[in-house]
């Protein structure tokens, strides 16, 4: 609630039970319950089936999915939902929006990966690795915090951001003061 009254315009429920910051079905729906309108609810899976997306979508109310794995642009296609298709920002640099296949997808969220994570690694990545014509509607990911937002909005004024390990005291559990801060931040930037 905390995020949503600092002016959060979406909020992130990750169904990856590798996660530190997975959410179990019942509190998604409690958290459901307590969104208001006009705040998007996030659902993020990771490699996740169909079936399985379409069960938890239905029955938490998730207004959009994020596919974070290496589910392909036919899966994303298939199931018929909005959704945003988060990339490798290593790989970033060769990605076309037209060559990718996401025909529907609302965004894209560029994010770190590492070896033993397909995102919420906090590291952030080279801004030589952002698209400078290939991608419209770019999510900004990795790390992202008050000690490192400004300088990554200002370069590459990215879309929207993602605030996530970069706004926790430990994994999974998010710092009111780190997100006060940066909503702060990103708001003088707004006005600026």
């Amino acid at each position: 609630m905390l995020a949503v009254d600092l002016g959060a315009d979406a909020v992130g429920l990750i169904f990856h039970p590798a996660s530190p910051r997975f959410v179990d079905l019942n509190v998604a729906k409690q958290i459901r319950k307590i969104v208001p309108a006009f705040v998007d609810l996030v659902g993020v899976f990771v490699n996740t089936e169909a079936q399985k997306v379409h069960q938890i979508q239905k029955e938490v109310h998730l207004d959009l999915i994020q596919l974070h794995g290496d589910e392909s642009p036919e899966f994303a296609e298939t199931l018929g939902l909005p959704y945003i298709k988060a990339l490798s920002a290593e790989r970033s640099r060769e990605l076309n929006a037209n060559d990718l296949g996401y025909v529907s997808a609302r965004a894209f969220l560029l994010d770190s990966r590492s070896e033993q994570s397909y995102g919420g690694t906090g590291q952030a990545f080279d801004f030589a690795a952002w698209p400078t014509e290939t991608l419209a509607r770019l999510i900004l990911a990795g790390g992202l915090g008050p000690e490192y937002l400004q300088e990554p909005i200002k370069q590459l004024n990215p879309y929207a951001v993602d605030l996530n390990s970069g706004v926790e005291s430990e994994p999974g559990r998010k710092d009111p003061d780190k997100l006060v801060a940066s909503f702060e931040q990103i708001e003088a930037l707004r006005t600026n």
